[in-house]
């Protein structure tokens, strides 16, 4: 018989994992549709044919807004964004 890891029958525990495509950006606020401040970003991975992985350069600053100031400019390229979101049943 099948077991359950022990983490997704952790109570409270995230599992809903949620991906967007976005389009870059100058270095600042980049439109994520669907992320909230109570989420957790996973990873962000910039590409215009080489990826890179940028993860570390965000934090979500608002709803549907993540923030890269000072940081990478994303202009012309391809964002990945993967993040965990809290909510039950999203």
């Amino acid at each position: 018989m099948p077991t359950q890891s022990p983490i997704a029958s952790t109570p409270g525990y995230p599992r809903n994992v949620k991906t967007r495509y976005v389009a870059g950006a100058v270095a600042g606020n980049v439109t994520v549709t669907g992320i909230k401040t109570t989420d957790k970003i996973l990873s962000v991975q910039a590409t215009d044919g080489t990826l890179q992985d940028i993860t570390a350069e965000f934090t979500i600053t608002a709803l549907n807004t993540i923030n890269n100031a000072a940081g990478t400019s994303t202009a012309g390229k391809v964002l990945f964004v993967r993040w965990v979101t809290q909510d039950v049943g999203a």
